[in-house]
């Protein structure tokens, strides 16, 4: 019992943790893309759980290219040629308007976050702005810096509390193979990375806090390739393993120990399954479960990734 004062003793803190109410486990929201006709479908799953995804409510409007950031209580999504919607990771229900971003097209824009900042990259037209905003507030995003290069249909993924990551993409044509970095909880320019194994737009990615892990993409064809970097350092890529099909435009969301590329095109359907790896070790992704709908482009973000606090 606590003294006179209201204080606790230590003694009966550890006595009585057993009745302190343990924090949820941590969960993944995929949002939007085109299973058909592009969806407003947002879908849920435990990531500590092997099960199919469930309904958690809609976005404000169907779209195809959703990109995700989020902390550790709301998720925000890029949707259509500029707007910004959030959801509370804690209630399923329907999207709130955010705000808006001023690429010239948003859509399919990479994106990062940390506890704070979400940052999002090029989208649709060749361009080199990196904007952020602060998730646990709405508004407009502000202008961070710049990218290593113009492009267009990158990924990105957070990388650690200090870092996200921005790679592959297509510039003037051309598909790259480059890795920048940014520290989010600044301003600034991005800075080289390293590089894939093969350049490559449409990739995905997720992340502990020291790993980050990239997965499919398009090089001619989708490609199943999974590789991985250590954020804390710079560098090339290396072999993770393979994801269960040739898979693009698969979004990566993850706690700090799992991680997931959900959906995707296989180059002649989309597919609905989430494939699911341990990010600290390397091997193949295994079957996870399943999205409500089988789509492509959509969004994804956790409350547990390896870019929070």
């Amino acid at each position: 019992m606590p003294n006179y004062n209201g204080v606790w003793s230590l003694s009966t803190q550890y006595q009585n943790t057993t009745g302190w109410p343990s924090p949820p486990p941590p969960i993944a929201l995929f949002a939007g893309g085109n299973g058909g006709s592009n969806s407003n479908i947002i879908d849920k799953v435990t990531i500590s759980t092997a099960a199919n995804a469930v309904d958690f409510g809609d976005l404000t409007a169907a779209a195809i290219g959703v990109g995700g950031v989020g902390n550790q209580t709301r998720a925000v999504f890029s949707r259509g040629s500029n707007t910004l919607e959030f959801v509370a990771f804690a209630t399923s229900g329907n999207a709130t308007d955010f705000g808006d971003l001023s690429l010239t097209d948003s859509s399919r824009a990479a994106a990062c976050s940390n506890s704070t900042r979400g940052c999002f990259s090029s989208g649709s037209e060749e361009e080199n702005t990196i904007q952020y905003i602060t998730i646990a507030s709405t508004g407009n995003a502000t202008d961070f810096g710049d990218d290593v290069g113009s492009k267009r249909y990158g990924g990105g993924t957070s990388g650690n509390p200090t870092r996200g990551l921005f790679f592959g993409g297509n510039h003037s044509g051309t598909t790259v193979n480059v890795i920048s970095y940014i520290n989010p909880a600044s301003t600034g320019n991005a800075a080289d990375f390293g590089d894939m194994s093969a350049a490559k737009y449409h990739p995905r990615g997720c992340n502990s806090k020291t790993r980050a892990v990239i997965g499919g993409g398009t090089v001619s064809n989708p490609v199943n390739v999974m590789e991985y970097v250590t954020t804390a350092s710079t560098g090339n890529v290396t072999d993770f393993g393979n994801l269960r099909a040739t898979l693009t435009s698969a979004p990566g969301a993850s706690s700090d120990t799992i991680g997931f590329f959900a959906g995707g095109y296989t180059g002649s359907a989309m597919n609905g399954e989430i494939n699911a790896i341990t990010i600290a070790t390397t091997g193949n992704a295994t079957d996870f479960g399943d999205l409500t709908l089988a789509r492509y482009q959509l969004g994804g973000v956790s409350n547990g990734h390896g870019g929070l606090g």
